[in-house]
């Protein structure tokens, strides 16, 4: 009998009934599932699948390991798009030296610094060329930092919950432009249930590819251009917002996750588990990618960089969000 261990941190009540939930309903596939708080409690040589990075130190002996951050941010974006899905323009540089060179290579006065530890908006920075210095120099990672190009659209967010061949659940969160002062407070009223982009086939063929390179419970975030097209600004592979979800739509989401690990273990559980970084992460060597929107950014353009007032794109939006 396989036996499949979650390990999630979290002290919520709706995620560990959620959790529960999951361990029952794979009983009865046949399977041997538990979940624990941490990672030193899990069975010796049962699958982990983490919902949070563990310390590898602490992973029993002969356990075999999905949801380690095992890809950096530059890597998680090449991968999205090899699976045809639509990526924003992107690109990262050797020489942070380099990076004023992108206002005239992408025609706009304006782009953003995306640091590979950022999370929950921290550590995303607009550049302008007024201003273009990622938060700390010293901390720039050429290898993994990203730049990319603004949408002029909504600047909503559309965060997609998916594992193995289901994408499973949507997430609507009313976040603010990053012209915003106040971008970095995050969404500005309550998130809502929203719809996954008619994109069911390179989500699912991202999600089977995830599981080759260590991968599991993963996220893909979109935002939507002013022609109506979703474009991936993020992919997540560890940390996703269970608290905020599984409390309010336990239905959709424990289904959902429910219907890919059982389609991931009738398949014969397919994966590459791993601790650290997987060797095929190397070829995931692209250092730019996505397309050029139809759309362009004109927040930046009509507006004073040096200041943090409300810019014409944010007016434009008002009646949008």
């Amino acid at each position: 009998m396989e036996t499949i261990n979650f390990i999630d941190r979290s002290s919520e009540a709706s995620v560990q009934q959620g959790l529960t939930f999951l361990c029952e309903q794979l009983e009865t596939l046949g399977i041997r599932a538990r979940w624990y708080p941490r990672v030193e409690e899990a069975d010796a040589g049962a699958i982990l699948l983490l919902h949070d990075p563990v310390d590898e130190d602490k992973i029993p002996p002969g356990c075999q390991v999905l949801g380690q951050r095992c890809l950096n941010r530059r890597q998680r974006l090449v991968l999205a798009e090899r699976c045809g899905l639509p990526v924003v323009s992107w690109t990262s540089v050797a020489d942070i030296n380099d990076i004023p060179k992108l206002f005239d290579r992408w025609g706009t006065d304006a782009f953003l610094f995306k640091a590979d530890w950022s999370y929950s908006r921290g550590g995303i920075k607009c550049l302008t060329r007024r201003d273009w210095q990622p938060f700390n120099p010293r901390r720039f990672n050429p290898d993994a930092d990203v730049f990319m190009r603004i949408l002029n659209g909504s600047p909503d967010t559309h965060k997609v919950d998916l594992f193995y061949d289901q994408a499973f659940a949507c997430r609507h969160m009313h976040t603010r432009s990053v012209f915003d002062r106040k971008f970095y407070k995050g969404f500005y009223q309550r998130s809502e249930l929203g719809f996954i982009p008619p994109l069911e086939p390179a989500l699912a063929k991202l999600g089977k590819a995830l599981t080759q390179y260590g991968q599991g419970f993963s996220g893909v975030d979109f935002m939507y251009d002013a022609q109506g097209q979703p474009w991936v600004i993020e992919l997540n592979t560890s940390s996703l917002g269970r608290e905020g979800t599984w409390s309010r739509w336990g239905d959709v989401y424990l289904k959902g996750y429910l219907a890919g690990l059982t389609s991931w273990i009738k398949a014969g559980c397919p994966a590459k588990f791993c601790h650290g970084i997987p060797e095929d992460a190397a070829q995931l060597s692209e250092t730019s990618g996505g397309i050029f929107p139809l759309s362009q950014p004109d927040g930046a353009m009509t507006a004073d960089l040096g200041t943090t007032r409300v810019t014409k794109t944010e007016k434009l939006l008002d009646g949008i969000r």
